[in-house]
């Protein structure tokens, strides 16, 4: 209980407003490169939260792979999955949000999402198509991204939104679940969990305004994504953080009521964020199956 009331005394913090920065005005301030010598890996650190991965093979043209990692994720553990990506000549993007900055969504995820829109507006980028691939939490910063995206189309004549070319959302959490998802990521102590839980709904609770209103807006743009490409959705049907009943009431709306292109694979008892662990084989089928119905994935790809 003291804790929520900390928690309540401090809602002020929400409070600020930043101005919006132009996504073509943002400078794009390159923390650090490395290469990784055994395979021809680049890794550029733009910021604590968009680390870009290019390889020997990248080819031109091929899509700019977004890929929003779920909370606590470790680099090796999407290393899996982006070389799927990186064989086909695609470059990535690790897209990271922090615990904070999903409880700060003006001064969090809406300013890593504004620093993504102008990174992929670079000159080195903006002729790209773009590939999106979410984990858990990151199927929300992915809306916070569509939203600055429509922005920065609607002020300056330009499509970013229309450059995706597909979206894939692996374990996607809906903002009901943010509270129970983020401690279960945190903590392991049950016990621990449950009162972070508890702590994290009160606490929401008193900043609405601040936080559940902007989860509610994300919510939103994600059933009216506004970009009219398929999706695929990866999902367990024993999850209790991205309940399979939710994703499969979700996939509906999104193909009865928005008419969206909606691909689906459930699997029969992996954990959250875990089929590619458990179910490798099946879920690159799903996912190749997926891309090869999308012409920026068809043309000639590197040995």
């Amino acid at each position: 209980m003291l804790k929520t009331l900390q928690l309540a005394k401090n809602a002020s913090l929400f409070c600020s407003k930043p101005a919006l920065i132009p996504a073509n005005r943002l400078q794009l301030c390159v923390c650090s490169v490395s290469t990784e010598a055994n395979f021809g890996l680049q890794k550029t650190r733009v910021d604590d939260n968009i680390l870009l991965q290019k390889s020997a093979t990248s080819r031109p043209g091929a899509p700019l792979v977004l890929m929003y990692s779920w909370l606590a994720a470790k680099q090796r553990h999407l290393d899996r999955f982006s070389k799927l990506y990186l064989n086909k000549g695609c470059d990535v993007v690790y897209v990271q949000i922090k615990p904070l900055q999903l409880l700060r969504p003006t001064v969090g995820s809406q300013k890593i999402a504004e620093k993504l829109v102008g990174l992929v507006q670079d000159s080195g980028h903006n002729d790209r198509p773009l590939f999106v691939h979410t984990f858990s939490v990151g199927a929300y910063l992915h809306s916070e991204t569509l939203t600055k995206m429509s922005q920065h189309d609607a002020m300056h004549q330009t499509a970013i939104v229309d450059r995706i070319a597909g979206q894939v959302f692996d374990s996607a959490v809906d903002l009901d679940n943010v509270p129970y998802g983020t401690s279960r990521a945190l903590l392991k102590n049950h016990l621990a969990q449950n009162s972070l839980e508890w702590i994290l709904n009160a606490f929401l609770k008193v900043t609405y305004k601040h936080t559940m209103a902007h989860y509610e807006k994300a919510h939103k743009t994600f059933f009216c994504n506004p970009a009219s490409t398929p999706l695929l959705f990866l999902y367990s049907q024993v999850d209790p953080v991205a309940p399979a009943s939710t994703i499969e009431r979700c996939m509906n709306i999104l193909k009865n009521d928005h008419g969206k292109e909606v691909h689906s694979k459930s699997f029969e008892s992996s954990a959250h964020v875990s089929h590619m662990y458990q179910y490798q084989n099946e879920y690159v089928a799903a996912l190749e199956s997926f891309l090869h119905n999308l012409s920026c994935f068809n043309d000639e790809k590197p040995k």
